[in-house]
């Protein structure tokens, strides 16, 4: 739609983007755009309104958006509406009034602050390679994404009985944004409450293992676009429901933040109904090195992820080389107890001498 001209209008004297009911003041205002729109390629604009004999109010949303206004109110903050932690893998998600954000960590007493969290053993940073991804220190997820994803799919709402949006297991719940506002977040900072600074690295997606602990069979597909995203506590403090999100202002330093997707394992960022049985199979053999990697480093921390997959009747890692590493272990823990139980003969043989 091309708008040949406005001249003469004295549009930028009228101020009726919150105007709810018509007044005399909208209606000389339609009356003269009017004859704006008796200007515009009819052909182009024939399917929205008859430029020949336009009534103004039947026309309000479209004649507003021509003059560059909107006919409704401003669009409200984004604002909290809900904050969970947990204070280790599995454990129940505990929702919250008010939490401390902790530089660096996370939320103070939360699994990933703690590093106790399923996924807390892996140090798959890019940025700083050895170290943990720090897009798994907060997680943000969108009420109103999560609402329309299981709409469209016919699953069970957030918020039916006994559900709540800490089922999702993110931290923090916001309402205001959809989920593609939520994404398109990635890269930039955020403010969070009148403290709190964070710097969104990438999407946080959506597990089988939720799904289980769910109970809505479909969810990971239903949500894979709504699930949230991955975020690094820039600046600490307190954070409240009610509390306002909003991107930080252009020259913010925090949106000069190393973006850090982390070394995950193919497929990772793919719908499961998308991959491929050769992503399949490469995801399965990264997930047998990530494991030897594991065994020699922090065996705990892969047992810790294997049992709360196993708690939904599901494994994390594959059964045979899971099994494997275990053996191993307990192989090596026999050998290196006999080992201690020889030096400490030899030391009383030596006393006896």
């Amino acid at each position: 739609m091309r708008l040949l001209g406005t001249r003469g209008l004295g549009f930028a004297d009228y101020h009726f983007a919150t105007v709810l009911e018509p007044t005399k003041l909208v209606r000389d205002i339609f009356a003269r755009a009017s004859k704006i729109a008796t200007r515009i390629d009819a052909s182009s604009c024939h399917r929205h309104f008859d430029t020949r004999r336009i009534d103004p109010m039947s026309n309000y949303p479209l004649m507003a958006s021509l003059l560059g206004a909107s006919p409704l109110k401003k669009k409200k903050k984004p604002k909290i509406v809900g904050l969970y932690t947990a204070k280790e893998s599995g454990a129940p998600m505990r929702s919250h009034r008010k939490v401390q954000l902790v530089e660096g960590l996370g939320i103070a007493g939360d699994r990933y602050a703690h590093l106790t969290g399923s996924y807390s053993a892996f140090r798959r940073s890019l940025r700083e390679p050895g170290a943990r991804e720090p897009g798994r220190q907060l997680t943000i997820v969108s009420a109103d994404g999560i609402d329309a994803a299981l709409k469209t799919a016919g699953l069970e709402g957030a918020l039916e009985p006994r559900r709540s949006y800490g089922d999702f297991r993110r931290n923090v719940v916001v309402r205001g944004l959809s989920a593609a506002e939520l994404m398109a977040f990635q890269g930039r900072e955020l403010r969070l409450g009148d403290e709190c600074r964070v710097f969104v690295h990438r999407h946080c997606v959506p597990c089988i293992y939720n799904e289980k602990l769910c109970g809505r069979e479909g969810q990971v597909e239903a949500i894979w676009d709504a699930s949230g995203i991955s975020c690094e506590v820039l600046a600490g403090g307190s954070l409240s429901v009610s509390d306002a999100v909003e991107l930080a202002p252009p020259d913010s330093a925090g949106h000069a933040t190393e973006r850090d997707l982390g070394d995950q394992p193919p497929g990772y960022f793919e719908r499961p109904s998308r991959r491929t049985a050769a992503t399949v199979a490469d995801a399965r053999r990264a997930a047998d090195l990530a494991l030897k990697d594991l065994a020699k480093t922090d065996l705990a921390g892969a047992i810790r992820v294997e049992r709360a997959y196993a708690a939904v009747g599901l494994r994390f890692w594959p059964k045979a080389s899971f099994e494997s590493e275990l053996a191993a272990h307990r192989r090596a823990a026999v050998r290196a107890g006999l080992v201690v139980a020889a030096i400490i003969v030899a030391a009383g043989a030596i006393a006896l001498l």
